[in-house]
């Protein structure tokens, strides 16, 4: 369930704000360029806060070094320590459970990756000014740990700019909640929490913080793969005739520390090709689009199965049972799509245009996977990138097996796959019945399906029963257009 559903705001897309998905993370993660280049006002200091931060944090490793104080767990567990902000929903959690955070052993990674920093690459208090190049050097430090760091020092701008949109969009906000991490106490060297009013997750009765589309991605701009690009760009001689590296699969963790400690310029240079007039760059995850599939599969199942009628559970499912359900299972996914407007979530809110054909099949997958499970019935897909197929196999034991491909009409080798592709791979598993269920969206496509209907398999094929299953996904006219 989205938020958006709970509160009732109309026209998501149009917000400037992501709409999280109550149940699950969303694989998307906060940008720190993105952030600090942000006109939202909230966020106008958001960089000079992540860096004095981080000024503070080197400061205080200079001074635990020089003292040669070999217990840092003042410091590791008072400072370096960056919980998962669940109230986000974005990360690699699964359900309603948090997710793995930011803990101790995370914690001496990154001390002992900042030390490598100070140590290796001329860092100090004075000139580290973007946490991303801790991801370059540092395994263990990825999109969802810069993230999740971004998003504790922010944590305080975060939160007014939730209680600003709420408060615009008419969001009750309600109840308190507890909030830890809210602020960095720098005369104590320590985090403080507090409680605020936020609105509520109806899923998991905690709070809900909003955040700006505009500083989402699946991995920051200013990442170890851009800088590679950039080395092979500005050094290739030195590259080259130095390390013997011509290309940037070369250039590994040891590598790429190499070539900046031989001169730390060429990292900064780097870092400065994305600011200044005309540098800025605003590449932030279209997520209403959705072309990586990250957002739209990670709420549109559950909804479609909590609109299909339940299936009788049997305790046992022998060949003919197995094949009956996964036909009942399509007659339920066609009456929901044909009868119940379940055609409006096969195609993208923003622009009403269906999803491509790899989406619709992963959105089916994710489906029949949840309703599957209810009735201990296993369904494995599989991947056939070479020619577009996504296959499901529903088994229950080595015996009862059926055999599920889903096309849209679009598909150009749509009849080819019918009469070769599908029975082939159904021989080659050694699976005696199949059904190809292909959807089509336009008007044009009816003759094809007739087409379709029309074909029969080889007679070399005889042993195989496949069915052919068509669902009309066509928009349908409103009553009052009736």
């Amino acid at each position: 369930m989205l938020f958006s559903d709970v509160y009732e705001v109309e026209n998501f897309w149009d917000k400037e704000w992501f709409n999280p998905v109550l149940e699950k993370d969303v694989k998307l993660f906060l940008d720190p360029y993105l952030v600090e280049n942000s006109d939202i006002p909230e966020f106008e200091n958001a960089r000079e806060k992540i860096n004095n931060f981080f000024n503070h944090i080197i400061k205080r490793i200079a001074y635990y070094r020089s003292i040669k104080d070999s217990n840092i767990d003042i410091l590791l567990k008072q400072m370096l320590i960056f919980p998962e902000v669940d109230y986000l929903r974005l990360g690699y959690g699964e359900g309603l459970r948090h997710g793995s955070g930011t803990g101790m052993s995370f914690a001496k990674n990154l001390y002992f990756a900042i030390c490598d920093l100070i140590d290796n690459l001329e860092v100090n208090a004075e000139n580290f000014s973007h946490i991303e190049i801790l991801t370059f050097f540092s395994k263990g430090i990825g999109a969802d740990r810069i993230s999740d760091i971004t998003a504790n020092i922010l944590k305080e701008e975060l939160i007014r700019y939730t209680q600003r949109i709420c408060n615009e969009n008419g969001i009750e906000m309600n109840e308190k909640f507890p909030v830890n991490h809210y602020k960095f106490d720098y005369n104590e060297d320590r985090w403080r929490d507090t409680h605020l009013n936020l609105p509520k997750n109806t899923k998991n009765n905690e709070a809900i913080i909003l955040v700006p589309k505009e500083f989402l991605r699946r991995s920051p701009l200013l990442n170890s793969d851009e800088f590679k690009k950039y080395l092979l760009q500005q050094d290739s001689e030195y590259l080259r005739s130095s390390l013997n590296i011509r290309f940037s699969r070369e250039i590994n963790r040891d590598k790429l520390l190499e070539v900046v400690k031989n001169n730390p310029n060429r990292l900064y240079k780097f870092i400065d090709s994305f600011y200044g007039e005309g540098k800025i760059k605003k590449d932030y995850y279209n997520y209403i689009e959705d072309k990586n599939k990250v957002y739209y599969e990670r709420f549109l199942p559950s909804k479609i199965k909590d609109e299909l009628n339940p299936i009788q559970i049997k305790s046992e499912y022998n060949y003919e049972d197995l094949f009956d359900f996964v036909k009942q299972l399509i007659e339920e996914f066609r009456h929901f799509i044909e009868k119940e407007e379940g055609y409006k979530l096969l195609r993208n809110p923003s622009t009403g245009i269906p999803f491509k054909e790899d989406y619709v099949q992963l959105i089916f997958y994710s489906t029949i996977k949840l309703i599957c499970e209810e009735h201990n019935i296993e369904v494995s897909p599989e991947s056939k990138a070479g020619n577009g197929r996504i296959d499901f196999t529903f088994s229950q034991g080595v015996k009862s097996r059926t055999h599920l491909e889903i096309k849209l009409a679009s598909h150009k080798k749509l009849f080819e796959g019918f009469q070769e592709q599908l029975p082939t791979y159904m021989e080659g598993k050694k699976i005696k019945r199949g059904i190809l269920l292909v959807l089509f969206f336009k008007d044009d496509e009816q003759r094809k399906m007739k087409e379709l209907n029309e074909l029969k398999l080889d007679d070399k094929y005889l042993e195989l029963i496949i069915f052919k299953e068509i669902i009309d996904a066509r928009v349908r006219p409103t009553p009052s257009n009736l």
